[in-house]
């Protein structure tokens, strides 16, 4: 398989957490969960992020099952 293939397959596989990915999920760990706002906090320390990236990226990542949102009052947990 090349290496365009490859990382086309991987970009693709859901199994597999991206680098960025794995970042986001570390902090989540971290912290044991938390807002976006939350999780944007504790991103920022390391690199200035902006709220609507995070939150895509989030949202992505519960798409493919690897968290779990709940609304807490007009907050997303």
């Amino acid at each position: 398989m090349s290496r365009t293939a490859e990382a086309m397959r991987k970009k693709h596989d859901h199994s597999l957490l991206t680098e960025v990915e794995l970042e986001f999920m570390t902090a989540v760990w971290d912290m044991g969960g938390g807002t976006v706002r939350d999780i944007l906090a504790e991103l920022n320390k390391a690199q200035e992020r902006a709220y609507t990236s995070v939150a895509t990226v989030l949202k992505i990542m519960e798409q493919k099952g690897f968290l779990t949102s709940e609304r807490k009052d007009r907050s997303l947990v």
